[in-house]
């Protein structure tokens, strides 16, 4: 664990959980805290893991790597939300989104944690474009005026599409 903290990469690899995957991509680690309470030293970080492996091969790993009379503790856990491309709804969100910006771009998943693993039936949607800088979560956290234009177009278009969509479900529906 010590050589993983001073010198390791953010994607496990020194501990054998470099796991990744096509839609997720790499395991990612990242926040650490190191601590001393009441005379015994701890540490802490998140994981982001691709739907490839469980939190139970994760931590099995880790635990081969633990000094003896190390403890592991789980302090909360959210499992990858993986939502089905080719469902009606996130086809037509992908649809509005490359027509707005006339490009022809597949859906992605973010390593970050969104609604999505709380709420069912909901999936994390914009605003993030190629190219542009990772600006999200820091201080002074902004987004350029042409892309809040393009955002309300890409949000307003998506939640007319979804309604069509439902309208034609429930016609469809007995």
């Amino acid at each position: 664990v010590n050589v993983y903290l001073l010198t390791g990469t953010q994607d496990g690899r020194e501990l054998g959980i470099a796991y990744e995957d096509q839609d997720f991509g790499r395991m990612m680690l990242r926040g650490y805290q190191l601590g001393l309470t009441q005379g015994r030293p701890w540490v802490a970080w998140s994981m982001a893991y691709p739907g490839a492996c469980s939190q139970e091969e994760i931590l099995a790993q880790i635990r081969m790597h633990l000094p003896e009379g190390a403890q592991l503790e789980v302090l909360s856990h959210w499992a990858p939300v993986l939502k089905d491309k080719q469902s009606p709804y996130i086809e037509a969100l992908q649809q509005v989104y490359n027509q707005v910006t006339g490009q022809a771009l597949e859906p992605v998943t973010t390593t970050g944690g969104t609604y999505a693993k709380f709420v069912p039936n909901i999936v994390a949607y914009g605003p993030s474009f190629p190219g542009q800088r990772d600006i999200a979560h820091l201080p002074h956290e902004w987004l350029g005026i042409e892309d809040l234009e393009t955002d309300l177009k890409i949000y307003s278009q998506a939640l007319l599409a979804l309604w069509q969509l439902e309208q034609e479900v429930e016609e469809t529906s007995p």
